[in-house]
């Protein structure tokens, strides 16, 4: 399937589906870059008596998924954002180590609500659930090495989960750093303040953030509505539109002028963000 950021920022929610002719639907979403890097979460969990759930004669195959909302409209439900390899026939698995990048799960936020869920593999893609529970990575740090979550499946527990591992690595913690220039410097008769007592002042609980201004991606996906209007100059320096060749000449064997040319170039690319496609 083939997306065009244009069909999807478009969207309700920014999110566009495509149903496959054999089943199954793709969606894609598209959303604002994180301004610096949450690190990667390095994550390792452990199954311990989770339920059966394929029959009195076989076990199931469990695997994990990681799952997020996202806010607006449409993003109201579990995601996937990662899903660890099936370990089979093993109610007691160890999944291998899972790297997830912290923006995409949750965008930064260590708080967000998250959701671990546990599914018995099943060959048509049709997986059953074994249950689940809801987190936090924070939630998830702190159980690194002894703590343990109980997956349910509606009201009854399915299990236990430990979590061996959890830590974040990678993060970008560098902050802006604001220069102070002393206009006192100029009169001698003045003394200045050297820069370093500066970090002694009491400047208040926090400093103040300079608003960030909002990209055409923020207008679009805050439901801006946009309409595309095209204005030709009929100028007569543009030539004799009867002649081959001019900026207004219609050419009978449908080839197109300098004004056609850019008016299809950059309105296939203009319309895909027009409200109402007229």
């Amino acid at each position: 399937a083939v997306f065009e950021i244009g069909d999807v920022l478009g969207s309700p929610g920014s999110v566009k589906a495509k149903k496959f002719k054999k089943g199954g639907i793709l969606y894609a979403r598209v959303q604002k870059a994180a301004p610096k890097s949450a690190g990667k979460l390095a994550l390792r969990l452990r199954g311990i008596k989770l339920k059966n759930v394929e029959g009195m004669f076989n076990k199931s195959d469990p695997f994990f998924e990681a799952r997020r909302t996202y806010d607006g409209p449409g993003g109201g439900s579990w995601t996937p954002v990662y899903r660890s390899q099936h370990v089979k026939n093993n109610l007691n698995p160890k999944w291998g180590p899972a790297t997830i990048d912290v923006n995409v799960l949750c965008d930064g936020n260590l708080d967000r609500r998250l959701q671990v869920s546990i599914w018995d593999h099943e060959g048509d893609g049709k997986h059953d659930s074994m249950g689940a529970f809801e987190t936090t990575v924070n939630e998830l740090l702190k159980a690194a090495g002894s703590g343990t979550f109980t997956p349910k499946k509606g009201s009854k527990s399915s299990g236990t989960i430990a979590v061996d591992e959890c830590k974040i690595t990678g993060a970008d913690t560098s902050t802006s750093e604001t220069v102070i220039v002393n206009s006192a410097a100029a009169d001698p008769s003045i003394p200045v303040m050297p820069v370093a007592q500066f970090g002694n002042m009491n400047l208040g609980s926090g400093a103040a953030t300079p608003p960030q201004k909002p990209t055409f991606v923020d207008y679009v996906s805050g439901n801006c509505e946009l309409n595309m209007c095209v204005a030709i100059d009929f100028t007569g320096s543009n030539g004799d539109p009867r002649k081959p060749g001019t900026l207004h000449h219609f050419s009978q064997s449908g080839q197109m002028n300098g004004y056609e040319k850019a008016i299809v170039g950059v309105g296939n690319i203009l319309a895909k963000y027009d409200t109402d496609q007229r």
